[in-house]
C-alpha cells in the first residue's frame, strides 16, 4: 500500500509539473483607451517591447510618467515589428488611439 501511495504521489507530481504557470507578468492584448503600467505587474529591471497584432487596424501609443509629462510616442502599423519601450517608471500611463490591438511583452 505504502509503495502505492508513492508512486500515485510521484506520478501526480511528474503531472502537475508539465502544467506549470509562468512567474512572469501576463499582459493581455490592449485596445483603445488609457491603461495604467502598474495594473499589469511588469519588471522594472526587464526591457519590454510593444508591437500591434492587428492584420488591418493601425494603433498610435503614447506612454505617460507619472506627472503625465509625455515619455514616448509610437506609430504601429498593423503586424508591426516589435519596438523597444522606455523604462515604465510606477505611475506610467500607456495610451492607446486606433482600432488596432496592442501587446506587450
Amino acid at each position: 500500500m505504502k509503495k502505492f501511495i508513492l508512486k500515485f504521489f510521484f506520478v501526480l507530481c511528474l503531472i502537475f509539473s508539465c502544467f506549470s504557470v509562468s512567474t512572469m507578468a501576463q499582459v493581455p492584448d490592449l485596445t483603445e483607451g488609457l491603461h495604467k503600467a502598474d495594473n499589469f505587474n511588469l519588471s522594472k529591471d526587464k526591457p519590454h517591447y510593444i508591437q500591434n497584432t492587428s492584420p488591418d487596424s493601425s494603433a498610435y501609443v503614447l506612454i505617460l510618467d507619472g506627472n503625465e509629462n509625455l515619455q514616448q510616442t509610437i506609430r504601429l502599423k498593423p503586424q508591426s515589428a516589435k519596438y523597444k519601450l522606455v523604462p515604465l517608471e510606477p505611475g506610467a500611463r500607456i495610451v492607446i488611439f486606433g482600432n488596432g490591438i496592442v501587446s506587450i511583452t
